[in-house]
């Protein structure tokens, strides 16, 4: 009979790491949270222009929405320029 594969120990969790022992440790920490902010901060810019965009997309078809409903709300009888 063959016996299951042993399970790879774990990596600590990232919120739990312990504080850092050498300044060169801490350096190395501190570069890795500035890209990781940076990183963020970028992400969070391209949401903001990409909610720019749809709202702007949004207003665009709203209007042109309501430039056909009015379209077809006049008679049928007339003809259409």
């Amino acid at each position: 009979m063959k016996r299951p594969p042993t399970a790879h120990p774990r990596r600590p969790n990232s919120v739990c790491r312990r504080p850092p022992r050498t300044r060169t440790e801490a350096a190395v920490e501190l570069v890795k949270v500035e890209f990781q902010r940076d990183r963020l901060h970028r992400g969070l810019m391209e949401l903001k222009r990409r909610g720019q965009l749809a709202a702007e997309e949004l207003r665009t078809n709203t209007r042109r929405a309501d430039q056909l409903l009015s379209r077809l709300a006049e008679p049928e009888g007339e003809p259409w320029p």
